[in-house]
């Protein structure tokens, strides 16, 4: 009677690798009757399939032989044995498996198998388990495999407890690949889901796996894993590095903080979560959204470069949540700093008081600015923030030494976007956001982007000069009456990723200074690193007399803003109060704490993990990337400015001869972008990308892939 061999792997079953298993081992004289315990389990369930280890297979008949592998690359740095516990045999490296039936099952014998040294480095346990196997199913007298192991590995591991706020244990073992195995054993992986959460030496890994093959790379993660036990591991990567920790460090469930997406899913017939999609289309108005068409998707929880919805569905966060998310979610430091602040006082006012933290991030943005940029106005949005330098500007000239009230017309940027509220839209140039509300507020000069479409032949150094003829054009016509110009540099991200030919932004401000003219920078979009460099203007050395940031200012973490504005913007303010030179304009939550505080240790993560000097290597991923989208057959031109980039959808490639704004192809792309994991945002028919700094080469490889799909989607069916 042929044997049976029980397959017990970590993988899907599709796996090449568990195929190639089967491949070998049913290659026998006498081939053997494959039991896949792991596959042959609802959902490919690991908890399960880990039990079943623990058990030693037992109910299976005597004499069977049990191939057991746990992973890929299982065999690395561990010695591998064949062992026959009570009537069973097993193969598997000693890595503490078996010792779990040691109660159950006496060892018989044990032997030790020696490695060839080319599969030393890379062991595979299709080059060195299977084929040993067949060899034993074919007869092989174990005593010839190598020499008596006088006793298995056991790890010896305390017991975790109970505390107030759930169960407590600790790391008792450091895997080859960088693996935390706990001593908090299986059978608390339901309440390990429910929780949501697992905390590593106060850090929380909130993304829970069924499987390695179900994680992301780079990110960590928490399951039951092949010992029977909940470990902590980084697919590409290793968790001790990551999570900075090692045996002996506190390891928890936290029930108290139990996720609230957990218990929608373990809602009868999930009407939790059914309400609230109902509720949400009943009660919140959404941003850009028409709610008639408006499908609800309901994002509970984040890690690193990902989103998860209320259902469980992962999804690649490839608009950085409306561009503003650097370090990725719930950035363990940014998570510690806010609580911090939290536990000292979550509000005070920055009309006329200030706050310690407040103060310390003021200081640090005026460290990092452009020279000269000396003053920080907090706001509470980017559109706060062009609005107040704005204000600034027209008050400025009223008051200025001697005062120049004639100037108060602004130049902005043809294609320009600097949010929604009044002053925002008067210099604003997407018509399909600021065109219904023009009547209510001013009209700018306009001065045609070097980064729009161009004339068949023209090059971007033409289109810089003629841009900029045209500013000195508009200074002379307007002379003495401009207050100010205001431009996104280097890259106009809401008007469609339009990247500006290199120079102009410097020849910007070179004439402004020229015509004695205020030049605001809105940095909201494209600071913090989304262009290669802290700052946008450094790549061309500009220094203007505002700078509006927000944004990427607290990370994506909290709503604030801020415009950094020069000394002699500043002394123009000043005097007694009867001179009546305050500037009278503030919001509530300006300068908040909390906020300040994520911001400054989002600098300070800037700083020691070397954020800007790790993205070229990104950018120039991405731009692989693009060169493939370009190509389709759909795509008319593609945009890239560091790690954000913008995809023109076309109905005729040739041509370029746009969609019908009707049909909403940017919407439909990114709407089945969606459906391979991926959340992107579009402008009109652009797709743009816009990941998290954070993301990692595998995660960058996924988002454009399903970028792809997005878009073939949408264009070619």
């Amino acid at each position: 009677m042929p044997r049976t061999v029980t397959l017990t792997t970590d993988f899907g079953s599709g796996s090449d690798y568990v195929a190639q298993l089967k491949a070998v081992l049913l290659g026998a004289a006498a081939p053997p009757t494959i039991v896949d315990i792991a596959h042959d389990l609802p959902a490919h369930d690991i908890r399960a399939a880990a039990r079943l280890v623990g058990q030693a297979c037992l109910g299976f008949p005597p004499g069977t032989l049990h191939l057991v592998v746990v992973d890929p690359g299982v065999g690395t740095g561990r010695p591998l044995v064949w062992a026959r516990l009570g009537d069973q045999e097993f193969l598997c490296p000693d890595n503490g498996v078996l010792t779990a039936a040691r109660g159950r099952l006496p060892l018989a014998e044990a032997r030790a198998i020696a490695v060839p040294a080319a599969a030393a480095a890379t062991f595979h346990g299709r080059d060195v388990l299977a084929p040993l196997a067949v060899r034993l199913i074919d007869g092989l007298a174990p005593a010839t495999i190598g020499p008596p192991v006088a006793a298995l590995v056991e790890l010896c591991w305390p017991q975790p407890h109970e505390s107030s706020t759930g169960i407590v244990g600790e790391v008792v073992h450091v895997d080859a690949f960088g693996n935390l195995v706990t001593n908090l054993p299986a059978g608390l992986g339901p309440r390990l889901e429910a929780a949501g959460r697992i905390r590593v030496g106060g850090q929380d890994v909130t993304t829970i796996v069924r499987t390695y093959g179900d994680a992301p790379p780079g990110t960590p993660v928490a399951l039951v894993g092949s010992q029977g036990c909940i470990e902590v591991a980084v697919v590409e990567g290793r968790a001790d590095h990551r999570l900075a920790a090692g045996p002996g460090t506190v390891v928890a469930i936290d029930d108290r903080a139990a996720a609230p997406a957990s218990a929608l899913q373990c809602a009868a017939g999930g009407g939790a979560a059914d309400r609230l999609r109902q509720w949400d289309r009943e009660h919140v108005w959404h941003a850009f959204t028409q709610m008639q068409e408006y499908e609800p998707l309901l994002i509970e929880r984040g890690e690193g470069a990902w989103l998860v919805d209320t259902e469980g569905r992962r999804y690649l966060d490839g608009s950085a949540s409306m561009w503003c998310n650097v370090h990725g979610h719930r950035h363990p430091r940014l998570d510690a700093a806010l609580a911090a602040q939290a536990a000292k006082v979550a509000h005070t006012t920055n009309l006329g008081l200030s706050n310690p933290t407040t103060v310390e991030f003021a200081r640090r943005l005026v460290e990092i600015a452009p020279a000269g940029l000396e003053k920080v106005f907090f706001t509470g949005d980017g559109s706060s923030a062009c609005e107040a330098a704005l204000k600034m500007a027209f008050q400025f000239w009223l008051q200025a030494a001697p005062p120049q009230p004639a100037r108060t017309r602004f130049i902005a940027i043809g294609d320009a976007y600097h949010g929604d509220t009044l002053g925002a839209i008067g210099v604003g140039g997407v018509d399909r956001f600021t065109a219904m509300f023009a009547p209510l507020t001013f009209e700018a000069l306009r001065l045609p982007s070097p980064g729009g479409p161009r004339p068949h032949g023209e090059t971007p150094a033409a289109a810089a000069a003629g841009a900029l003829a045209a500013l000195e054009r508009l200074l002379e016509e307007y002379r003495g009456t401009v207050a100010a110009l205001i431009m996104e540099p280097i890259v106009q991200v809401a008007g469609g990723v339009l990247v500006h030919p290199p120079g102009f932004l410097r020849g910007v401000r070179e004439i402004t200074r020229a015509h004695d003219v205020l030049l605001i920078l809105d940095e909201v979009a494209v600071g913090f690193g989304r262009t290669g460099t802290m700052f946008a203007c450094e790549q061309e050395g500009v220094a203007p007399d505002f700078l509006c940031l927000a944004k990427g200012l607290t990370a994506g973490y909290l709503p604030a803003a801020a415009t950094l504005a020069t000394a002699r913007v500043w002394n123009a303010f000043l005097g007694s109060h009867a001179d009546r030179r305050t500037f009278f304009h503030g919001h509530t939550y300006g300068g908040n704490p909390l906020a300040a505080a994520v911001g400054l240790e989002s600098l300070a993560v800037f700083r020691d993990e070397r954020v800007l000097e790790r993205l070229p290597a990104a950018i120039d991923r991405l731009r692989g990337h693009l060169v493939g989208l370009a190509a389709l057959d759909h795509v008319g031109d593609v945009r890239q400015c560091g790690l954000l980039a913008g995809i023109d959808l076309v109905a005729d490639k040739a041509s370029r001869r746009p969609y019908p704004w009707q049909e909403n192809r940017g919407t439909r792309a990114c709407l089945a972008a969606r459906r391979h994991g991926a959340i992107l945002r579009q402008l009109g028919d652009a797709v743009v990308i816009m990941p998290p700094l954070c993301i990692a080469p595998a995660e960058l490889d996924l988002l454009c892939a399903a970028a792809e799909a997005g878009i073939r989607a949408a264009t070619e069916q």
